[in-house]
């Protein structure tokens, strides 16, 4: 769970304290941003509900993020890196206004507007069965917005896509795009 400076995130936070705290096998680590209020507020709030299985940390978000199975947080980039990493994420948003990017419309995370929301969407995020719609939800977002790179070959597919520009531009032009090596004369 990463928390951002919104007014709601500590109601937010409770809500999913308490959603947590009655899921066995279930731990959640929290992250703050940095200009969020005190790491002691959230203590204090899962320490109120009971909550014995949230940990708090400050650092070390990319060994958390790789050792999670879903990533909760509001519109923010850490649930890009999520999606990236091929992890589950839910995007909450305790709010009428629109979420800020695309994460939910475009179908890389699911959304959770209230506790309802978000216990459904922990539901779905663990239950096999819906895996295979997750994924390709996750998958059809990089490819919308992570493409050429959503598959690992970034660089090579960008080579690939400049010589085949090039190589097209080359075949329209009245003169070559690329200048050939017999043309080419050393500084020196």
């Amino acid at each position: 769970m990463t928390m951002q400076r919104y007014p709601w995130f500590q109601e937010a936070a409770k809500v999913i304290f308490e959603v947590a705290k009655d899921m066995k096998d279930c731990v959640v680590c929290l992250k703050v941003h940095p200009i969020d209020v005190p790491l002691d507020v959230y203590r204090r709030i899962a320490q109120r509900l009971g909550a014995t299985n949230v940990r708090f940390f400050e650092e070390q978000f990319g060994e958390l993020l790789a050792a999670c199975d879903v990533l909760i947080g509001g519109s923010s980039t850490t649930v890009l890196e999520a999606i990236l990493m091929g992890r589950r994420t839910i995007c909450i948003n305790f709010t009428d206004e629109p979420d800020r990017y695309p994460y939910v419309a475009d179908g890389g995370s699911l959304g959770a507007r209230s506790a309802g929301q978000l216990r459904a969407a922990l539901d779905k995020v663990f239950s096999p069965e819906a895996q295979e719609e997750l994924e390709a939800g996750r998958r059809a977002f990089l490819e919308r917005h992570a493409a050429p790179s959503a598959d690992g070959e970034g660089s090579d597919t960008f080579v690939q896509m400049l010589l085949a520009r090039l190589r097209r531009e080359d075949r329209d032009a009245d003169f070559p795009a690329v200048l050939p090596p017999s043309t080419i004369r050393s500084a020196d």
